[in-house]
């Protein structure tokens, strides 16, 4: 199908992209057109404007700060994943952007544009939701607003953003001098939708401990989900839950809208078939699955707990209780049990990817936990 008639409007600055927005209710804003152009050729989006952004001067610019990066709605998705400076402040999100598509897409894909669209199921949503970044948007009704995250998105394809609003810019938050990172996603090949997805930002002490860890899903709700915020591993601190995920998906199914069905179901029709075939050919996915999610006695965030592998040093047995706990009672799709064991499989293997790139420690890789199978 070819897409419906629409008018074309390419500004020449922000000021004339939101005055196009401002009057036209039905204008959509196009930049890499990786997600709209598809909609539009399939009819399920119709608008009356197409508002293309890709010349904006300026917004396609990485500017370092003192302590985060300052990265343009129009900087590709091929330049987060390559870009030096990228790579050296914020590696997290470098390595989510090599997940994304294939290069074409990556070439292509804004970050603006991804975020707008907020597919629970793309990498750099989860990405900055874990590093805690901050997205400006901009209108001429209400001006510039800087909204977290963890705020923004707020449903399937659905996010904060007014009809009349642009993203801008995205500030993200430096790596700590303490801290380590991990990323892992399970698909059923590179760069098709994840089927689960995990990233990690962990802080560890002088003596090897866990200070804290901050971590979220995607794939596994309407959005992702932040299931432990900093401090969820200090003594005493109780696990940081996601207690409101499973109400976001009972809203969005109760809805009853075709968007809410398709989404809560979307990706995942054939997974129980294709675990089945993955565990009886013995793949690295099946075997992970299958042992995401043992329960360990013991609480999380106690002393013993701390103590790992009983050498002083964090390990597998803790990266499994955490996972356990932060993947207890997800709001699932259609196979609530593959979906748990895939997201716990991510968690465990994030957790220890970060806790070996944590400065000055031996890490889990070292205690003979392969990190990156």
């Amino acid at each position: 199908m070819k897409a419906a008639a629409f008018d074309y409007l390419r500004p020449g600055d922000v000021a004339e992209a939101l005055c196009a927005l401002r009057d036209d209710p039905e204008a959509k804003v196009i930049a890499g057109g990786q997600s709209l152009v598809p909609m539009m050729n399939l009819r399920l989006a119709r608008p009356g404007t197409l508002v293309d952004i890709g010349g904006l001067p300026g917004l396609d610019r990485i500017i370092e700060d003192t302590d985060s990066l300052i990265i343009g709605a129009l900087v590709r998705h091929r330049t987060l994943e390559r870009d030096p400076l990228v790579a050296a402040r914020t590696p997290l999100l470098a390595e989510a952007a090599t997940h994304i598509g294939h290069p074409g897409i990556r070439n292509r894909g804004t970050l603006g544009g991804t975020l707008a669209h907020a597919d629970p199921a793309a990498e750099l949503p989860l990405a900055m939701v874990t590093l805690d970044a901050t997205i400006h948007v901009e209108s001429i009704a209400r001006g510039k607003r800087a909204v977290p995250a963890a705020e923004f998105f707020a449903s399937y394809f659905t996010t904060a953003l007014g009809e009349d609003e642009l993203v801008t810019w995205v500030r993200v938050p430096a790596l700590g001098p303490r801290q380590g990172w991990g990323f892992h996603e399970f698909a059923r090949r590179h760069g098709d939708f994840a089927l689960a997805g995990a990233a990690v930002l962990m802080e560890t002490t002088p003596d090897g401990r866990v200070a804290g860890a901050r971590a979220a899903l995607m794939a596994v709700g309407d959005k992702p989900l932040l299931v432990a915020e900093e401090g969820t591993f200090a003594a005493g601190a109780p696990l940081a839950g996601h207690a409101d995920t499973a109400g976001h998906a009972r809203t969005a199914r109760d809805a009853g809208t075709p968007l809410a069905r398709d989404a809560d179901t979307a990706g995942h029709a054939d997974t129980a078939g294709h675990a089945d075939t993955a565990r009886d050919a013995g793949t690295p996915l099946a075997r992970d699955a299958d042992t995401a999610g043992t329960p360990i006695a013991g609480g999380v965030g106690t002393d013993a707990a701390l103590a790992g592998d009983g050498a002083g040093v964090p390990g597998p047995r803790l990266w499994a209780k955490a996972a356990d706990a932060w993947t207890a009672g997800l709001p699932a799709a259609e196979d609530p049990a593959l979906t748990r064991r895939l997201a716990g499989a991510a968690l465990r293997r994030a957790l220890a990817d970060a806790y070996t790139r944590a400065p000055g420690h031996p890490g889990t890789r070292a205690r003979g936990m392969k990190a990156d199978g």
